[in-house]
């Protein structure tokens, strides 16, 4: 699972504008929220969450994503 989302105008912060959800590769069992300045290179920092929701949660408190605005890779 891979899926990205764009970053309302007002939550953008330090030119972090795009977001991507991915389970772990290596198969911790989690899932690694990635912070992009341009979707097309690597992240600048990614945060790790063991559930989902979790990250999920994260994006909608910290960056005003909701469920839906979440698009398949």
């Amino acid at each position: 699972m891979k899926k990205y989302a764009i970053i309302p105008d007002e939550f953008i912060s330090d030119g972090i504008k795009w977001l991507v959800i991915e389970k772990d590769p290596l198969d911790s069992g989690g899932y690694f929220l990635y912070h992009h300045k341009v979707l097309e290179e690597p992240c600048v920092y990614d945060d790790w969450f063991k559930e989902l929701e979790h990250a999920l949660q994260a994006a909608k408190e910290d960056f005003g994503i909701n469920e839906n605005d979440w698009k398949d890779f």
